[in-house]
């Protein structure tokens, strides 16, 4: 479920051409923001509880420590799903 959601965040920030991947935490839930051009547009919000899951899969991915949960991150996340497009993800 957790590698489909990020699959799906991947699928959907390359299909708009995204640049950047923003998760930012709300009280109740993460906002999804993505770069596009100029312009940072929010794509949607997604539980709280849940969305923790995917984020430590993307920390994971990228080699991050998991654990660390006090401050910002810039995740280098380069997908194979196409040599040319390598977004980065922002945890806030």
């Amino acid at each position: 479920m957790v590698q489909e959601i990020a699959q799906e965040i991947i699928r959907s920030a390359r299909k708009k051409g995204a640049q950047d991947i923003y998760f930012v935490p709300k009280l109740d839930d993460y906002e999804l923001h993505m770069r596009v051009g100029d312009e940072r547009c929010k794509i949607g919000s997604y539980d709280f509880e849940k969305f923790a899951a995917v984020i430590s899969h993307f920390k994971f991915v990228a080699g991050m420590n998991v654990g660390e949960k006090r401050r910002s991150n810039l995740v280098p996340v380069i997908m194979n799903m196409t040599r040319r497009w390598r977004p980065y993800v922002y945890l806030q």
